[in-house]
């Protein structure tokens, strides 16, 4: 956890295109992980749960729906052409952290 995300446990962006993927690919293996491993269950769910908190407390409202940031940490941006928040692997990525945060939520880790 150290040395994937800081003292508050959200994972770095790395932009847009394929790096934008990245940190919702992790948030997906670190619920998986999550439940499957009871050994980790805890940090691997506190992780996942402190980055949904950061996506979706830094989420713009465009359009009646929301933006997620390419970093989790700042607030979204209005998306605009060329900005890594404009590109689908970018929002892609936070939907499928929150989608991990979900089935953790729903699940009995003990």
């Amino acid at each position: 956890m150290q040395r994937l995300a800081g003292p508050d446990l959200v994972l770095p962006g790395s932009g847009g295109g394929d790096g934008g993927l990245f940190a919702g690919i992790t948030a997906r293996y670190l619920a998986d992980a999550a439940l499957r491993m009871p050994e980790i269950a805890g940090p691997a769910s506190r992780m996942v749960f402190a980055n949904a908190e950061a996506v979706w407390k830094g989420r713009a409202e465009v359009a009646g729906g929301p933006v997620f940031s390419a970093q989790w940490r700042d607030p979204a941006p209005e998306p605009r052409a060329g900005s890594p928040e404009a590109d689908l692997s970018v929002q892609l990525s936070g939907w499928m952290l929150l989608e991990a945060a979900a089935r953790l939520q729903g699940a009995d880790l003990g």
